[in-house]
């Protein structure tokens, strides 16, 4: 057994690095992931945060990027050599597929973050008020104004409250428009604006707005209400509201399960009503599995709402743990780094969220 070195030997050590320009490359894998998912959103995001406390560079990397910068090479290994080669070695690489890229390439970095974000959160962040039930993303107050600023140039005239209605899922055997209609219609007027994501069947989505526009057209409130419904298509590859949603509106519902909607919807304070589409003991494991965040009111539940009781739209304090998360990562990375020039054969491919790594001034 390595008897581990002092803390002032691994202190003084020059830290490791795997360009011999000194400058960290911090690498986003998403491999052949769909790009616009969550868990690709928050490695990206989380991945830029890294890299700019660490002072390095950060570079997105999937099988397009890839694609499209060495059209000519075939093989997907060669492709990642030939961006090593032309970018630098990446000292971190953060994404569930990152594991592929040592399979395919002799890339020997630091640190290997190939875990899903849900385990890194809970990996990371102390359980007090649900913290690590909310994962890393890639959104910051520049980027929702940003966004917030364009929703508003395409909706100028959206009539108020708006409720964001985020389709994690739809499931054919749930009445998701009659719970809707019984729950969202906040007020004398407004607007429901859905907003589907990757995991959302168009077919069933189809269905369900047009459900809810006939309950509508049945209760007279069609002069009242508006709906907006943009197509899947339409959100993949034209304008996504997602985030100038996330930024405007009033209230927040998520239909479905996603740790990432979630985690991002209450970026700002808003509470995210959810509607779990499940059998009620799929339902009631999923409460209990957010307890800590409802009990903090960060999350509500529709079902539990009244037809009469309008949603609360009170602010509550912003929660964003991908800061935590990133500078963790990054103090992590620096002790493996020194450690890594004193045992060069042995630091390499490490995952800060299996170690239990001291702070590198301890």
């Amino acid at each position: 057994m390595d008897t581990p070195e002092p803390n002032n030997t691994v202190r003084n050590a020059p830290p490791y690095r795997c360009n011999i320009d000194g400058i960290i490359r911090v690498w986003a894998y998403i491999g052949g992931d769909d790009p616009m998912r969550g868990e690709s959103r928050g490695a990206t995001g989380l991945a830029q945060r890294i890299a700019e406390k660490l002072n390095g560079r950060m570079l997105y990397v999937d099988e397009n990027m890839l694609h499209k910068a060495f059209p000519n090479t075939k093989s997907m290994a060669q492709k990642i050599t030939r961006l090593m080669a032309r970018d630098g070695r990446p000292d971190i690489v953060i994404g569930h597929t990152a594991e592929q890229l040592i399979h395919k390439t002799n890339a020997d970095p630091t640190f290997l973050i190939d875990t899903i974000l849900p385990t890194i959160a809970e990996r990371m962040l102390p359980s007090g008020m649900g913290l690590n039930l909310i994962v890393p993303h890639h959104l910051t107050p520049d980027r929702l104004a940003r966004n917030g600023q364009e929703f508003l140039v395409r909706h100028r005239n959206i009539r108020r409250p708006l409720t964001a209605l985020f389709l994690a899922g739809l499931s054919c055997a749930d009445d998701t428009a009659g719970v809707i209609a019984d729950t969202c219609l906040n007020g004398d007027e407004g607007t429901l604006y859905f907003c589907p994501s990757t995991r959302t069947n168009q077919m069933l989505y189809s269905r369900m707005t047009h459900d809810l526009d006939k309950i509508l057209k049945r209760r007279g409130l069609k002069e009242k209400f508006n709906i907006v419904a943009p197509p899947l298509d339409e959100v993949k590859k034209g304008f996504n509201p997602y985030i100038g949603l996330i930024d405007q509106a009033d209230h927040a519902v998520l239909v479905g399960e996603s740790q990432s909607i979630i985690s991002e919807a209450i970026v700002n304070g808003r509470p995210v009503y959810i509607h779990w589409q499940e059998l009620p003991q799929e339902r009631t494991a999923h409460e209990k599995n957010y307890k800590p965040l409802a009990d903090a009111g960060y999350i509500r539940y529709l079902h539990q709402q009244r037809p009469d009781q309008t949603l609360n739209c009170a602010r509550l304090a912003p929660v964003d743990t991908s800061d935590i998360i990133a500078t963790k990562i990054a103090n992590d990375f620096d002790r493996s780094a020194r450690l890594r020039t004193l045992r060069p054969g042995m630091m390499a491919l490490q995952n800060p969220c299996c170690l239990n790594l001291k702070p590198s001034g301890a």
